[in-house]
């Protein structure tokens, strides 16, 4: 019991003083705009602040400069999940995939937001049901039991087999 509650302290001194640590870090040094790791520090202050368009813009820019940055291009994902943008987070979660192909956590990702696009506009495409199907299956193959995925394989499939009755 009494390690449990050092962990608890632990974690409630260090998290808050981390994210001090970076936003001291951040507003005393000067911030290139040519340099990713900067880039993503600004974007992380602005997303734990709760400013998604802010962070995004310094995400954006983390990812232009390093197209290969997996944890701009995550948090990239993430801002444009909580903006509604789900189109675009499916575009920084295909690259993740592209970059990691054995991360289970990517392609499910990638598969919810294609399927929240469809449901945003109510205008998907088959295409876009399968490559949602495809990254639900992928994640599954990655980790089987992976959590939710064979509940949204199944639901995709359904809604392939409507898709696919009506043309």
């Amino acid at each position: 019991m009494l390690k449990k509650q050092f962990l608890y302290l632990i974690i409630f001194l260090l998290v808050p003083t981390v994210v001090l640590g970076a936003v001291l870090i951040i507003s005393t040094k000067d911030v290139s705009d040519d340099n990713p790791v900067d880039q993503f520090m600004v974007g992380n202050a602005f997303y734990l602040k709760g400013d998604y368009e802010s962070a995004l813009v310094h995400f954006e820019r983390a990812a232009e400069l390093d197209p290969d940055y997996e944890a701009a291009l995550n948090n990239l994902a993430f801002c444009y999940n909580r903006l509604g943008r789900f189109e675009d987070a499916a575009g920084a979660l295909a690259r993740l995939a592209e970059i990691d192909p054995k991360n289970p956590s990517y392609h499910y990702d990638l598969g919810v937001n294609i399927m929240l696009s469809i449901q945003q506009d109510n205008k998907g495409t088959i295409e876009e049901v399968e490559a949602a199907l495809e990254s639900f299956r992928q994640a599954e193959s990655l980790n089987p039991g992976f959590e939710h995925a064979k509940e949204n394989i199944n639901f995709t499939e359904d809604l392939a087999r409507q898709y696919y009755g009506q043309q």
